[in-house]
């Protein structure tokens, strides 16, 4: 498990892709500089959004490119025989993957989320506190969670298939809660109960989103973010354990 995790770290490593993904990350947090300076108003709130919007859309897209090739290539160039001529289970090879991907977004969010921090330490030092590494946190869990979707997805169906899918459930785990609320003061019952089936579906992404409460974490309730945490981890794991159990049931065949 840990050598394929770390195979596939050196290979997205030496990737190009990977290398812009960060490269136009670290330029339009840069870019958020001017985009303040050029705003009226809390500009460096501007600095601030822009840059943690920049560093979750680069890291979607990230996500989206690897998980759902990874699976394809592997099968595709069948190396996959290779891997499994050797002792190394399914859900090992699975988990292992996940892993190496998770180690390469730590890397990409420590740049990005460093050179954030560096500016707000700049501009407005009252807007970095613990906080603001608990925004990365979340946003980061939030990413390996679609990470495993998509990689979920990737095990049965085609590679456009599992993206599509995949972005589907990144909006629509934003989503739900909100249309919860919104359908409750309509009182629109069967939104209510379409928006609560969704809601034990798909992960809890809003539960995620901390970046408008960054400046007033006391807004939330308490014991939320743990609690939200732990649920992130909890989903983490029944989707790798889903896509364990499809993958071992999976055929190779011409």
């Amino acid at each position: 498990m840990l050598t394929v995790a770390w195979s596939l770290y050196r290979e997205l490593a030496r990737n190009k892709i990977f290398s812009l993904v960060v490269f136009f990350g670290v330029a339009l947090i840069i870019l958020s500089l001017a985009l303040a300076n050029l705003s009226i108003g809390n500009n460096d709130r501007i600095v601030l959004d822009f840059g943690l919007a920049m560093m979750e859309m680069f890291g979607v897209l990230a996500v989206l490119y690897v998980g759902s090739q990874i699976l394809f290539q592997e099968i595709a160039g069948r190396t996959v025989y290779l891997l499994f001529s050797k002792p190394l289970s399914r859900s090992g090879y699975i988990l292992g993957k996940t892993l190496g991907f998770a180690a390469v977004l730590a890397v990409i969010f420590a740049i990005e989320g460093g050179l954030l921090a560096s500016i707000l330490a700049w501009r407005s030092p009252e807007m970095l506190s613990w906080f603001f590494a608990l925004v990365l946190l979340a946003m980061y869990l939030k990413l390996v969670i679609l990470f495993a979707v998509v990689l979920f997805f990737s095990v049965f169906v085609s590679p456009v298939v599992a993206m599509i899918a995949t972005l589907a459930v990144y909006f629509g785990a934003h989503a739900a809660y909100p249309i919860i609320e919104f359908a409750r003061l309509s009182d629109d019952i069967l939104l209510v109960r379409i928006a609560e089936t969704l809601a034990v579906i798909l992960p809890n992404f809003s539960g995620l989103n901390l970046k408008n409460a960054i400046l007033w974490p006391a807004i939330l309730p308490p014991y939320s973010v743990p609690l939200n945490l732990l649920h992130g981890i909890a989903y983490l794991a029944l989707v790798l354990a889903a896509a364990s159990l499809l993958f071992e049931r999976k055929t190779f065949e011409d």
